[in-house]
């Protein structure tokens, strides 16, 4: 599992993984990005564990790669970045009372397509994190129709549509 919590890192998530590490190790592998100002207080790498502060291109590749599920935020570059390596999702979006309801319409019409769960920070327990994420990863069917609607939702060639597109007027 990728847990990502962007350059800045997602506090809410970040401090839910530091309280609910051992629970979530007895069942997955976790690559946790947390953003650079949050790396210290990480629990340290472990059999299972490895925390990150700020990823570089080919360790984000890398993580991608390595993952049955990442679990993100809503913002429209990381559904990008989801989508563009066909992984199976659990958004947990920015409540709308921090940033407005752009994550929460983000999440909510990507989950549409069947690439993710939407998972609000209210329902962010142990209990149910744990069970969406093993419904997922446990599920090679549903991991593989939910791969397949993120990479029909990426466009990874899409400055090029756009440009042609242009170059068409």
């Amino acid at each position: 599992m990728f847990i990502v919590g962007g350059s800045q890192g997602a506090a809410r998530i970040n401090q839910f993984v530091i309280d609910n590490l051992e629970d979530i190790l007895k069942r997955f592998q976790v690559i946790h990005q947390a953003g650079a100002v949050n790396l210290n207080g990480l629990p340290g790498k472990r059999a299972g564990y490895r925390p990150f502060g700020f990823m570089n291109v080919d360790e984000m590749k890398n993580a991608y790669a390595a993952a049955d599920l990442v679990v993100s935020r809503a913002g429209a570059n990381s559904i990008a970045e989801i989508a563009v390596f066909g992984k199976p999702a659990i958004l947990v979006p920015i409540p709308a009372d921090v940033a407005g309801e752009h994550q929460i319409v983000n999440a909510h019409e990507y989950a549409k397509t069947g690439a993710a769960i939407v998972m609000e920070e209210t329902n962010l327990t142990p209990n149910v994190f744990i069970a969406e994420a093993e419904k997922i990863i446990g599920n090679d069917e549903l991991k593989k129709k939910m791969s397949a609607a993120a990479r029909e939702f990426g466009k990874p060639n899409a400055a090029e549509l756009i440009a042609r597109e242009v170059l068409s007027i």
